[in-house]
């Protein structure tokens, strides 16, 4: 009967957004005092899995964007998962910046001035460079269905519409990075 009490009050905490992994220790602590004989029972912990497909924390990412407000949206969806946030105005600072920093994953705008999203993605996608195989998803104004292939067929390997929703940005990442690190080629044979 307290197990699931504990466990209802859990499931409490957690819905109104408190952690309950750290609410163990105090249910615990009032289980002491209610029975100080109870057996002391250690919470189960998920294993922590850094660098896995959930766990986003490892990822140096660039942002590509001629907009202002689109880096602060995209940065403020994704502080707080990302390792590390890069930004570049255009498909030539994409490039500069490829070519110094590591980086796992990039959001491309399209429509861009000096080097739009399209011409960055062949540019990377033909270069001998080490980064050449770097994860690329569109994040493009123009959601149309031809959009989406233009992006595929030119080695993107994924497209999301603008305006970004957290949660389709997250599962968007996630499942890109589980692609193999060859799979824009895949995905433009295909298309």
């Amino acid at each position: 009967h307290v197990e699931s009490n504990v466990n209802e009050t859990k499931t409490h905490l957690s819905k109104l957004g408190t952690d309950p992994q750290n609410t163990d220790k105090t249910l615990q602590d009032s289980k002491k005092l209610s029975n100080p004989q109870a057996p002391q029972v250690k919470p189960k912990q998920a294993p922590i899995q850094s660098n896995s497909v959930g766990d986003l924390s490892h990822l140096n990412l660039l942002i590509v964007d001629d907009n202002e407000t689109n880096h602060f949206v995209l940065n403020s969806l994704l502080a707080k998962t990302i390792n590390r946030i890069y930004t570049a105005y255009n498909g030539q600072e994409a490039l500069d910046i490829l070519s110094v920093e590591k980086i796992d994953l990039v959001l491309m705008d399209i429509h861009m001035p000096v080097m739009d999203g399209i011409e960055a993605t062949i540019a990377i996608r033909e270069s001998k460079e080490p980064w050449s195989d770097v994860k690329i998803i569109a994040v493009t104004a123009d959601p149309n269905y031809q959009q989406h292939r233009l992006c595929i067929n030119i080695g993107m390997n994924a497209a999301l519409a603008k305006p970004v929703n957290f949660l389709k940005l997250v599962d968007t990442i996630r499942s890109t990075m589980a692609q193999p690190s060859n799979s824009h080629i895949l995905h433009a044979k295909s298309a």
